[in-house]
């Protein structure tokens, strides 16, 4: 079974939903080597302008999977510590990818995008947000932040800049602007 799907219109949007709804759409080696996989199909892809990324049913990506990330041959061979390093790198090339894409990406944020979830949101290139949105993982002094917004919009991508906005979501570059309570969107 795909853990991501990618929807083609005929108006060169490309939706990619991350698609494990029953576990919040959490990150595992399937699920980043699927994603990885997508990306770079879509970078090669001319018909596609923009890519939307969303999670299936109420999560879009609540972090790694804490029931096992599906690596365990890696944790046997590398131990514990090598092999969380391996997951850390594993994200990290799947948000270059998102980065070094040709076409902008929006991330459509529905409920929680915490850890490697707020990871792809900031690797996004606009960020658009339902008021149910959480955002969960900046460390500040040894503790979790969560953030909690309506409709978040990175003001410097909307002008057609791919630079990306300081980490203030007191004020600017931030706009808020009201969205449906249950979903981001469309």
């Amino acid at each position: 079974m795909n853990v991501v799907q990618r929807q083609d219109r005929p108006d060169g949007i490309t939706v990619v939903t991350l698609d494990r709804p029953d576990r919040l759409n959490t990150v595992t080696v399937d699920l980043v080597a699927e994603l990885s996989a997508v990306l770079r199909a879509i970078d090669a892809d001319s018909s596609v302008r923009v890519v939307v990324l969303t999670g299936a049913g109420r999560a879009f990506c609540a972090g790694l999977e804490l029931r096992g990330y599906g690596d365990d041959d890696r944790v046997e061979r590398e131990g514990p510590m090598w092999s969380t390093y391996g997951r850390q790198q594993d994200i990290a090339a799947v948000v270059q990818l998102m980065r070094d894409l040709r076409q902008p990406v929006i991330a459509a944020v529905n409920g929680a995008a915490a850890g490697a979830g707020l990871a792809l949101v900031c690797a996004a290139d606009v960020r658009i947000a339902s008021t149910d949105a959480i955002f969960a993982g900046l460390v500040h002094h040894g503790r979790i932040l969560r953030l909690r917004h309506r409709t978040v919009l990175d003001a410097a991508s909307a002008r057609g800049g791919r630079t990306r906005p300081r980490a203030d979501v007191d004020g600017a570059p931030f706009r808020r602007r009201r969205g449906p309570p249950d979903r981001a969107p469309d």
